[in-house]
């Protein structure tokens, strides 16, 4: 049976519960340690990291700066990335950057 083409809602969650489980990895906390800090009861954290498409706006503003980066954000909304990209650094570090 072929593969079926992911949704953007689905790409959308994926990211998202990617960058999550990412940071508290790199934080080495646990899923856990998050519902202790989130805004909501410790049920509702988990049904929120796994079905991130019920979350609230309020909730949203809470996981985003924490886990996901630009170049997370982009991918998520399904947008090309133009952020800084290592010829940038290059420029910066040499001053031959112009906008800055």
């Amino acid at each position: 049976m072929p593969k079926l083409k992911e949704t953007p809602v689905q790409r959308m969650e994926r990211v998202f519960r990617a960058a999550v489980f990412y940071g508290l990895e790199r934080r080495a906390e646990t899923i856990d340690d998050l519902a202790k800090r989130a805004p909501n009861a410790r049920s509702t954290t988990y049904r929120r990291v796994r079905i991130p498409r019920t979350c609230t706006f309020e909730e949203g503003l809470f996981y985003i700066p924490k886990f996901l980066n630009d170049r997370q954000l982009c991918e998520m909304w399904g947008v090309e990335y133009h952020g800084i990209t290592p010829e940038d650094v290059a420029a910066v570090i040499e001053g031959k950057d112009k906008n800055i």
